[in-house]
């Protein structure tokens, strides 16, 4: 389990003015107050944490901490992984950080006015760009306050309440924007586990515009399969070729340039056990798109590469030769050897 990362309270004895609520004492705005709480980071907190709420308050600004001011752009800070410093402001002030409230769409200002995403919709869509991992950082500070994560919150796909669109499953998201790691991660934080039937969930429902492959099939083309194996192998499961067929038959209908890096990804895999037999029949029902020229040469450099003498197993032996006898040539049967 990841360390806390929850802020620790000042004692309330000893730092009363860091309580006193907003209209109390402070009745001519939040400016003082967050004044003080920028004094007592500088003070008595470690440097970075102390840097972390500087940066907080003047992207906030110290006049306007009152939750309802937050809240107005809570996907874009949590977004940014500053979770935690949201959720110290708030206590502070005696208000909660909910999970609700990180799952919930809110229209954000400087967006179009029909734009809604969820905290953490945009903790996963920046995560790619910011090191400090906002969608890690958003489910320890969740975890910290009581309100934990749950696999079921990553594969559920949440209703827009303004519109009557779905947004795609978090866990579709993370597969895209390379934090499916994290989402391991925080499953396990909370004691549960992805397993084979999660990975191979349709990444999306009702969505007209969200086509319904598998989960397990979008990390092949987002490089994030290594979790995928990950997963298999603690669970003791494998992937052939009827699990991700059909995914194949609609990716060859596009114009996209990886799917025969996906193809050759799955193939050499070490979670990949089929017959040479089932390797040849899909090949004969995958799309012409696969069986170009080029497709040929790309997979079968992309499958030589990877069949490396660490990976070289049955399954990858088996693909290369039935990919073979299907129409791609000079395979290397036997990995550089």
């Amino acid at each position: 389990m990841p360390e806390s990362k929850a802020y620790k309270l000042p004692n309330k004895e000893k730092f009363p003015e860091l309580y006193k609520k907003i209209g109390g004492l402070f009745k001519k705005g939040t400016k003082k107050l967050g004044d003080v709480i920028e004094n007592y980071a500088l003070e008595n907190m470690q440097p970075q944490e102390a840097s972390n709420i500087q940066n907080f308050l003047n992207i906030q600004g110290k006049e306007k901490l009152k939750k309802e001011a937050i809240f107005s752009n809570l996907a874009e800070y949590v977004g940014k992984g500053l979770t935690r410093e949201i959720e110290f402001v708030l206590e502070l002030q005696g208000e909660k950080l909910k999970k609700e409230d990180m799952l919930k769409h809110y229209n954000e200002p400087n967006y179009m006015p029909c734009t809604h995403y969820s905290p953490l919709w945009r903790a996963v869509n920046y995560d790619d760009k910011n090191k400090k991992k906002p969608l890690l950082v958003a489910a320890e500070t969740l975890y910290d306050i009581g309100e934990p994560l749950t696999k079921e919150d990553f594969l559920t796909e949440k209703r827009h309440v303004s519109y009557n669109v779905n947004q795609s499953k978090l866990i579709k998201a993370a597969c895209k924007h390379g934090s499916l790691d994290q989402v391991k991660t925080i499953v396990e934080m909370n004691g549960e586990k992805l397993t084979k039937k999660d990975l191979m969930s349709p990444t999306s429902g009702e969505n007209p515009f969200d086509r319904n492959r598998s989960i397990a099939f979008t990390t092949l083309r987002n490089n994030q399969f290594d979790v995928v194996e990950q997963v298999l192998t603690e669970e003791g499961k494998t992937l052939c070729i009827n699990d991700v067929i059909d995914d194949f038959k609609e990716l060859g209908k596009t114009s996209h340039n990886d799917k025969s890096k996906a193809l050759s990804r799955f193939l050499s895999s070490s979670v990949f056990k089929d017959t040479s037999e089932n390797i040849k029949e899909m090949w004969k029902v995958l799309p012409d798109e696969f069986k170009t020229t080029s497709s040929k040469n790309y997979c079968k450099k992309a499958i030589s590469s990877n069949m490396s003498k660490e990976k070289l197993t049955d399954a990858a032996k088996s693909a290369a030769k039935a990919l073979n006898k299907a129409g791609i040539a000079s395979i290397k049967s036997k990995a550089g050897r």
